[in-house]
């Protein structure tokens, strides 16, 4: 992982839920990084120093639905990783990315 990726915590991380979504502001040596949560206006909520193993890098292509970086749940089936979304809270965010992008499968914006 890398300065300014986006990523997703896979566990609870002070008085962030799993599932929460930050940006990678700062990387540390031994797997560590600063992650600064945001508000849906953009103002800080929370900045938590994080292990890269309860991080899920998240990576967007606006031609496809937004998918996920497959090293942590590396083995599973494309059925097991959506239910692993879906126990981990990140898949109602996807779907709130897709709709805010207006993206009705057509890939039409």
């Amino acid at each position: 992982m890398n300065l300014l990726d986006v990523v997703a915590l896979t566990a609870p991380a002070g008085k962030l839920p799993a599932g929460a979504v930050g940006t990678i502001i700062e990387v540390f040596e031994q797997g560590c990084f600063l992650v600064e949560f945001v508000d849906d206006e953009g103002r800080t909520v929370a900045l938590e120093t994080v292990g890269q193993n309860c991080l899920l890098k998240l990576r967007y292509d606006l031609a496809q639905e937004p998918t996920a970086s497959r090293s942590v749940t590396a083995g599973m089936s494309d059925a097991e990783f959506e239910a692993w979304l879906v126990t981990q809270g990140a898949v109602p965010m996807f779907e709130e990315r897709r709709r805010s992008l207006n993206l009705d499968g057509s890939g039409a914006l």
